[in-house]
């Protein structure tokens, strides 16, 4: 196994390795058909075997002028994406993605801390705190609509095209499920959500 520098000829085996290892985690909707390209400084490494992505991590970095981290006011760093394919993990692969981008941001000065923010899969909570994170807030992924919007419609197949009526009467569209973000349990109870996934924030000072 080698640590290497993203290079776009790697996207395709980068795609397969975050799909598949999203897939068996909190984030299993979360799914992505180009690699993010950052327009601020950024670390991308890959971990590669027989010429195959098996994880991968991307830490974006804070410009003086744009800055991304949520967590404090000094200019940090944010863990973007990291991933390990499942067939790989508990290999120590993300240890060793981690501990390399670390490593290169000491490169870096005027960077006082790094942030990320997961859901609630225990192993990756785990591995977080034991690199010394430590959970600055919580909030949550609501996924519904605002209580008062969806209306029951009734779908049924017409002549080259769908026919569709709430009511009673002919629609045009309709609301379908999306993400929300809600600060506490009163934004939960402000929408008509068929899941909700806690989501923490986690920094860790730079010293």
């Amino acid at each position: 196994m080698k640590i290497l520098n993203y290079e776009k000829q790697f996207e395709q085996s980068w795609l397969r390795c975050r799909l598949l290892s999203y897939f068996y985690s909190a984030f299993y909707e979360d799914v992505v058909r180009e690699k993010p390209v950052f327009s601020n400084r950024s670390i991308e490494l890959i971990a590669v075997q027989d010429d195959e992505v098996i994880g991968l991590i991307d830490v974006v970095l804070d410009d003086p002028e744009n800055k991304l981290t949520f967590l404090r006011k000094e200019h940090g760093a944010f863990i973007a994406t990291i991933a390990v394919h499942p067939d790989h993990q508990q290999s120590g692969i993300a240890q060793a993605l981690y501990n390399e981008a670390i490593k290169r941001l000491d490169q870096y000065e005027n960077l006082s801390f790094i942030e990320l923010y997961t859901r609630d899969d225990e192993a990756a909570n785990r591995f977080y705190e034991k690199q010394g994170f430590v959970q600055s807030v919580k909030y949550y992924d609501v996924f519904g609509v605002e209580k008062g919007l969806r209306k029951p419609v009734s779908v049924k197949p017409g002549e080259g095209r769908v026919l569709a009526e709430s009511d009673g009467k002919p629609v045009r569209f309709a609301l379908v499920d999306s993400i929300y973000e809600a600060y506490d349990e009163h934004g939960i109870d402000q929408i008509d959500h068929d899941r909700v996934v806690p989501v923490y924030g986690y920094v860790k000072e730079f010293s």
